[in-house]
């Protein structure tokens, strides 16, 4: 599956609806090695639009607001959200199945366990 990171100074962006660059990787080519797209500048819509244009199906990133990443899933992209730590790590953890062992977890003000489990998965997932 075609998965897009953000990144900000070689870690996840905190926050995806202001994020610029993302790291893409196709996990399903065998030792693929990730690329970096620039997002467009502007609202949060349009780098989901752009995302979705580029055949991204998964999204790995930090917070993320609700009508944006409602926006998102209706694109056909699966956001993966409260995700914190070095890009690296990360991409790894997801190479490898781990990333919702809680290492990677973003806890943010006002984002209780209640919404994360309502998204599914226990990690700010929703499809």
């Amino acid at each position: 599956m075609k998965t897009a990171f953000t990144i900000w100074q070689d870690r996840i962006a905190p926050v995806f609806d202001v994020a610029s660059r993302v790291r893409c990787i196709d996990f399903t080519t065998p030792h693929a090695e990730p690329s970096e797209l620039t997002l467009p500048a502007g609202d949060a819509f349009d780098k989901v639009g752009f995302l979705a244009g580029q055949g991204i199906r998964r999204l790995v990133c930090g917070a993320i607001s609700r009508p944006v990443q409602m926006a998102a899933c209706q694109a056909g992209i699966e956001v993966i959200g409260f995700v914190a730590g070095e890009i690296d790590d990360v991409i790894s953890a997801c190479r490898n199945g781990s990333l919702h062992n809680g290492r990677h977890s973003l806890n943010m003000p006002g984002c209780g366990c209640r919404r994360r489990q309502c998204c599914g998965q226990g990690r700010g997932r929703h499809r």
